[in-house]
């Protein structure tokens, strides 16, 4: 199926497919009026009451009141959080309610999921009590993308259905980067000379550092069964989804799918297609939707207006099939 252009290219960026989101959704709560639907905004909890708090905890963040049916559902990147929802939510015509589904762990007490099985149950539970039957619009950025189409097969499953499933520049879990070889180091020696030697080099000894030294905070905080610190929050959640993703294989997917996916792409993922891995046998019915911009700046402005632009449309149809 072709993709479906609805604006010129605004950025060159990379365009990892498992995605780092850049702030707490919990942050946001007191600062932008998203407010998380278990009525708690965040709490330090002993690890002898985890188990308390996990009853307690609940995934749904509320980014935009609506009366308009239906709501929109919308899963996490691999950072967990679910801020970078709010800009595509200000900007829909129609007055549909957008809910996040946040990832178990930002909090730094609790464990995050280590399945999509598992977060795609948690999650599923989660929109039932919100909207007590189908059929559902949900939806996922980058890695989530991938979790909310579990949540619309399992929701088959048992009977309901998804009228529409939305995928934000989400790859198919199995699509990894190629290899750099000697033809991308030659061509960046050629534009930068000696500088882009130098720059890689110090790139990746930085990186390296930074990675080790995080993972071993990590642990060391994991070992004590203390709170995750704050700066270490992104890291933990994101090795668990990462994980996950990597260990699940998708089955097929009959319903109604768009994917937007950003213009630019990093080179070491040229080879993903305009479909980003999603073969027609797993998603007969993808639909392909081309956005300005990057991994991270297509939910960002000014692009973010075309992503929902597009997307008010998704939903319109969702309404009609309701």
């Amino acid at each position: 199926m072709t993709g479906t252009p609805i604006g010129h290219c605004a950025e060159r960026g990379a365009s990892p497919h498992i995605g780092y989101d850049r702030s707490t959704a919990r942050a946001a709560a007191r600062s932008h009026d998203v407010m998380p639907c278990n009525g708690s905004i965040s709490t330090s909890t002993p690890a002898s009451n985890t188990k308390v708090e996990a009853r307690r905890w609940s995934p749904l963040v509320q980014i935009r009141r609506g009366r308009s049916a239906p709501a929109f559902f919308c899963v996490h990147g691999a950072g967990g959080n679910v801020l970078n929802f709010r800009a595509f939510s200000q900007h829909l015509r129609l007055e549909h309610a957008v809910f996040g589904l946040e990832a178990r762990g930002v909090d730094g007490d609790l464990p995050p999921a280590t399945s999509v099985a598992e977060m795609a149950d948690l999650y599923l539970d989660a929109i039932r009590r919100q909207q007590s039957h189908g059929p559902y619009v949900v939806g996922g950025y980058s890695g989530g993308g991938v979790v909310a189409l579990e949540i619309a097969r399992r929701a088959a499953q048992a009977g309901e259905r998804a009228t529409e499933v939305v995928l934000f520049d989400t790859f198919h879990p199995h699509m990894g980067p190629r290899e750099v070889g000697w033809r991308d180091h030659y061509e960046g020696i050629a534009a930068d000379g000696i500088a882009y030697v130098f720059r890689k080099a110090k790139g990746k000894i930085v990186r390296h550092a930074t990675e080790s030294l995080q993972a071993a905070r990590l642990r060391y905080h994991l070992k004590r069964g203390a709170t995750v610190p704050h700066e270490l929050r992104e890291l933990h959640v994101s090795q668990a989804f990462i994980a996950a993703l990597r260990s699940h294989v998708p089955t097929q997917y009959t319903g109604n799918v768009t994917l937007f996916r950003a213009s630019e792409t990093a080179r070491v993922y040229d080879h993903a297609g305009l479909r980003l891995g999603w073969e027609p046998d797993i998603l007969p019915s993808l639909d392909v939707v081309v956005v300005p911009g990057g991994h991270h700046s297509l939910v960002d402005e000014p692009n973010v207006r075309l992503l929902a632009a597009g997307l008010d449309r998704v939903l319109r149809r969702g309404a009609v099939l309701d």
